[in-house]
């Protein structure tokens, strides 16, 4: 009773910080030292240090400015961590134009949250993982069969006389890793090479501190490591480089990644990575901004806004450096 007391007024008191910065933030018109903003959206997500999602706010606040909105990255200023429970509750409670969040796969106390807010009138956007079975106004993110079908292709094209053993690596509390799964064994079949390669998946667990390099690190400690390795997102592909450099096993095997940051395209660069396949951050972030605002413009929007990906591997890296400025 005494522990959940102190954890009701310390988020109390919390909550009462973050109202007072969003008064300060939305401010007065007529003062010269603030802003006035006309709208306030809610940047949500599980880990706000992943690139992707860091990425993904740079943008939608850039595109927020642009229109003279706010985006608030919840959670990224405060000395302690916050569950995206605990950042969807303040943001409701502050009453928020619009909310942007990563639902966790399969959290039903998150599902009611965004229900929660859709019932206060404050339209939700889902991000990277999607929740069907809410309510929320629509979903931005990749379609994850197409990009089974780009690994697929990819693996096709490493096609030998012997068959190859193929390994996809799996964040056990990620979503749409099966559909993945299927459009890559799909993708496969199609080309009439299902005896050139034998695919199986293995789930790897970064829900405990060091977890997920604890698991790639065991899986090529083998004697027999796979011929190709794919990494369904950026943690495990992060991992991989590491591991098969410290185990001094670079050449055993081809890693196929996900996502990019500056580690994964020095890993490309140097032969340890052999590709990685890449979402759209910046289309992502505007997105989600352009879609709560046709929402509350009109309350009508497409469900599902579909963000494209591309592959990053040797032939067009130099073009990416040019491009962007990683980290």
């Amino acid at each position: 009773m005494c522990i959940a007391l102190i954890a009701l007024i310390s988020a109390s008191i919390l909550l009462g910080f973050f109202l007072i910065r969003l008064r300060t933030i939305r401010g007065n018109a007529n003062s010269d030292d603030q802003i006035a903003y006309k709208a306030r959206y809610a940047f949500i997500c599980d880990d706000p240090e992943n690139d992707i999602f860091k990425a993904v706010y740079d943008s939608a606040k850039q595109r927020g400015e642009e229109k003279g909105e706010y985006v608030e990255f919840m959670g990224s200023e405060f000395s302690r961590s916050y569950s995206a429970i605990d950042l969807m509750d303040m943001a409701i409670d502050a009453g928020m134009d619009g909310i942007i969040v990563e639902p966790s796969s399969g959290s039903r106390q998150m599902t009611r949250y965004i229900d929660r807010a859709v019932d206060a009138g404050i339209p939700v956007v889902t991000l990277g993982n999607d929740d069907t079975e809410s309510r929320r106004n629509a979903y931005v993110g990749f379609a994850s069969y197409s990009v089974g079908q780009s690994f697929g292709r990819q693996i096709v094209s490493l096609k030998g006389e012997e068959t190859k053993n193929v390994t996809v690596l799996m964040n056990a509390g990620g979503n749409n890793s099966d559909i993945i799964y299927s459009g890559i064994r799909n993708s496969i079949d199609s080309e009439g090479l299902s005896d050139s390669f034998f695919l199986t998946a293995q789930f790897i667990d970064d829900s405990q501190p060091y977890g997920a390099e604890e698991g790639v690190s065991q899986l090529l400690k083998r004697e027999e490591i796979p011929d190709v390795i794919i990494c369904l997102d950026e943690t495990i592909t992060s991992c991989a480089c590491q591991a098969i450099v410290d185990l001094n096993r670079v050449g055993e095997t081809t890693i196929l990644g996900f996502y990019v940051n500056s580690a994964i395209l020095v890993a490309i660069n140097n032969g340890i990575l052999y590709s990685t396949v890449v979402m759209d951050a910046r289309k992502m972030g505007e997105y989600c901004v352009d879609t709560l605002d046709s929402f509350r413009e009109s309350e009508v929007v497409n469900e599902y806004i579909p963000v494209e990906t591309y592959v990053i591997d040797k032939t067009n890296i130099d073009e990416y450096y040019s491009e962007s400025s990683p980290e």
